[in-house]
Formats: C-alpha cells, structure tokens, sequence
C-alpha cells in the first residue's frame, strides 16, 4: 500500500474533528404558560425547561402579595430584572428573585440554566397585573449544516479506514 492511503485517512478524520466547533445557530423558543398566577403562599409550580428530568425553577407565591421565582434544581439561576427582553449573559444571577406588590419589579428577567449538558440563557416574562407568570423564551443550540456534513465525513472516513484494514488483513494471512 502507499503511503498516501495510510495518510489520506487520519488527514480526513482530523480535518472533521477541527472542523466542527460548536454552532452559532440557535433556535428562540418561547413556553407560554398563559398567565399562570399565584394567588397566595400555597401556590406553587414547578417549571421545567426543555424536558428536562428535573424542573429548573419554581413559580411560587408568598405573603404580602409578593411572587417568587427560584431555582429548584440547585444549579439553575435567575438573574435582575430587564426593562426590556433579551438573552445574554449579563446581569446578576441569584438563586431566587421576588416579583408583584409591595415596590418589587415586574417584567423580564434573566434566566441561566443548563438544558442537555450546555448552559442556556433565557428570560422570563412575569406580568405587573397580578403576579403571573406569562413565558419562558431562551434559544436552544442548533448544529450548523457545516457541522453535520464535517461530522459525517468524519464518521465515513473512519469507517473506510476499517474496512480496508480488514481487506488488507485477510489478504495478508491468505
């Protein structure tokens, strides 16, 4: 065999592995939760994001007409209030912010959490008109068509690279 089918193979897999860094392309997705109130300190919903296993936060109502949105998974975490929407990595993140009467906010606030492995920004939606909780929108990663083509190249070339080493095996020992 030549020397440029011994190199042509790992040259193709390396290529794939460096070629495919994480995609940039990401998909908004919004939950709504259709004004979902907590009237008192009994209430309480558990909030789970992107099927998770474990709910990340939970919406709970408390005394003096306050509203708490919490983290529940231990990891996940809410951050300051926004005037206006966005997803991104800024603010100041707590395990827990107090919403509804009495001077606390209403309106958008930022959300860190992680949805299969990878941490996610959001921001939740929480309406000044009675402690509800309107949406959850934060954008899920998507792979780019590069990414996958490269990753199949890669996955091809390796199973070349088997193939032929089994052919060149059995002539070998013939």
């Amino acid at each position: 065999m030549s020397k440029t089918r011994y190199l042509a193979v790992p040259v193709a897999a390396a290529a794939a592995t460096v070629g495919a860094g994480q995609a940039e392309a990401a998909v908004l997705i919004t939950q709504n939760f259709s004004g979902l109130t907590v009237a008192n300190d009994t209430d309480r919903f558990e909030i789970n994001i992107g099927g998770n296993s474990t709910a990340q936060y939970v919406f709970r109502g408390g005394s003096n007409g306050k509203a708490f949105l919490s983290q529940n998974d231990g990891l996940s975490e809410v951050g300051d209030y926004s005037a206006v929407a966005s997803i991104d990595s800024s603010g100041s993140y707590s395990n827990e912010v107090k919403t509804g009467g009495n001077g606390y906010t209403d309106g958008y606030f930022h959300l860190r959490f992680a949805l299969n492995g990878t941490t996610t920004y959001g921001y939740a939606a929480i309406s000044a008109e009675g402690y509800r909780l309107d949406s959850i929108t934060y954008e899920a990663p998507v792979p780019e068509p590069t990414t996958w083509a490269l990753m199949i190249l890669g996955f091809g070339a390796t199973g070349a690279a088997l193939r032929r080493r089994r052919q060149s095996a059995g002539l070998v020992s013939a």
